[in-house]
């Protein structure tokens, strides 16, 4: 990549999309797909405000609940989007999209798994 665009300022971008597809859709990896999330204000110099995040909900199983939580909860990255949107209907996956569960019984159900 090069330098001018690990910041804002000078790159002539408006905003930072990261995608990293293979890393939640093909290896199911949660901590690379996070590191990926982040990459753009731990690494490089772009303010959360303007990075955005394209996650692959294209593979059955692949943990993309659980990718879209960390970047709109966690994270709080102000805008999420998906590839491919057609998958919605093929893989039939269920909508609204997650919520973070809370609660005692949640956290005791969680670390019984």
């Amino acid at each position: 990549m090069p330098s001018a665009w690990k910041q804002k300022a000078g790159s002539g971008f408006d905003r930072m999309k990261v995608e990293a597809l293979a890393h939640g859709a093909t290896d199911r990896d949660l901590v690379k797909a996070e590191a990926a999330i982040k990459i753009a204000y731990t690494e490089f110099s772009w303010a959360k405000a303007d990075v955005r995040y394209l996650i692959g909900w294209f593979n059955g199983g692949a943990p993309w609940a659980e990718e879209y939580l960390i970047a709109r909860r966690r994270e709080q990255l102000p805008h999420v989007t998906w590839w491919a949107w057609d998958h919605l209907a093929l893989l039939r996956w269920h909508l609204p999209l997650p919520v973070e569960r809370t609660g005692a019984w949640y956290r005791r159900l969680r670390r019984a798994a």
